[in-house]
């Protein structure tokens, strides 16, 4: 269910209880498929750890292509009698149409509100009644879909996942009450600190590109989306060329190959895909304060960064993690919190997307200790 390398100037957005002075004097290849797969492996990974009980140096990775030619990775373990599946489809928010903001988080609260000829009770039921899992959500630049089942439901689970893909039915009364829950959801956000700072820098940095506009649209744009607007998304992003697969569990290869077919086999062959520009970082970092009535600020801040196929990109990674991403070990955390006691928290992080590369962080302290957790930050940096 939806409820469910150059030195560069930095570019900050601060959300704080009082006008606070933010002093700004520095700043923040499209991802091929194999890094689309290394980052579907990265998460697969993590999602599915308890499979992966056996050490690292055993985990086999196949290569799957079925008889209609899609592939897929899986790491077959027959340990427990469960199966997990991560997909996804390139494209995600950045495909939103003009006024349409929202339009790809819409369409994945969708997906699971029946289809084919099971409205959203039967089917959420039916998924229910055989502890089978299925989930969908939209990125910046992807469409994505789980599902886990009991190897004994696995033709079921696999039936139901083809036809959300396939024959969604986006049905008047399930539009409309995932419409609620995003107002509300959106409305939230709208109060929170750390959101409203993180979409104030997108829309100062990447203004007028896709990337910045929050993924999940606003209230306005969210109320003009219509039935066909979610079907004709579906149609033209859900397809086999953009279409990446990442299988764990009770599963051979063979098994996988025909089911593959089954579930994505009669998807368009070809995704009807808007070409995205690249998102170029405004040559001027500007600062910027959002007064809010509360006690402390939160801080975020970036600089550009690397995509993830860029020759650098682990050493970067490697730089992030003594930096900002280490947590406790972390020369941020060293010297903002622990030798000045101006945060609990202070990080950074890479965040490659496919048409933009940044390293973003954040710090939340007193109203009176932001200009100096600032100045500490930017130093280090």
């Amino acid at each position: 269910m939806f409820w469910r390398r150059n030195r560069q100037r930095l570019g900050i957005t601060v959300k704080s209880g009082l006008p606070v002075f933010a002093k700004n004097d520095g700043t923040p290849r499209n991802l091929s498929r194999g890094a689309w797969r290394s980052a579907l492996m990265a998460a697969m990974s993590f999602i599915f750890l308890p499979f992966l009980i056996a050490p690292a140096h055993s985990m086999q990775i196949q290569k799957v292509v079925s008889p209609k030619g899609i592939e897929a990775w899986l790491v077959e373990d027959h340990t427990l009698p469960l199966i997990a599946m991560q997909l996804g489809f390139e494209g995600g928010s950045a495909q939103d149409p003009a006024g349409k903001d929202g339009l790809a988080y819409f369409a994945s609260g969708m997906l699971d509100e029946g289809a084919g000829d099971i409205d959203s009770q039967a089917f959420q039921e039916k998924l229910e009644g055989l502890a089978i899992e299925i989930s969908f959500d939209a990125s910046r630049d992807a469409m994505t879909g789980g599902l886990k089942t009991l190897t004994k439901n696995k033709e079921e689970a696999f039936r139901l996942l083809r036809l959300a893909l396939t024959e969604p039915r986006m049905d008047p009364d399930a539009i409309e009450r995932i419409r609620e829950q995003i107002f509300s959801i959106i409305k939230m956000e709208n109060e929170d600190p750390e959101r409203i700072a993180a979409n104030a820098f997108f829309a100062q940095v990447y203004g007028g590109h896709p990337y910045g506009t929050p993924t999940k649209g606003s209230l306005d744009a969210i109320r003009t989306v219509t039935q066909a607007d979610l079907k004709n998304f579906v149609k033209r992003s859900f397809a086999r060329d953009n279409l990446h697969v990442a299988v764990v569990g009770d599963i051979n290869a063979q098994e996988l190959a025909a089911a593959l077919d089954g579930i994505f086999g009669t998807l368009p062959e070809k995704a009807e895909l808007a070409t995205v520009p690249e998102a170029t970082w405004r040559p001027r970092a500007v600062s910027q304060v959002i007064p809010m009535n509360m006690p402390q600020s939160v801080v975020t801040y970036a600089q550009p960064g690397l995509k993830r196929k860029d020759a650098d990109f682990i050493p970067a990674y490697i730089l992030n993690y003594i930096i900002g991403g280490g947590g406790f070990a972390s020369t941020l955390m060293s010297e903002v919190r622990e030798k000045r006691g101006l945060a609990y928290s202070v990080y950074t992080y890479l965040y490659p997307l496919q048409r933009a590369g940044m390293m973003l962080g954040g710090v939340a302290t007193r109203n009176d200790a932001v200009k100096e957790s600032i100045e500490i930050i930017k130093q280090e940096l």
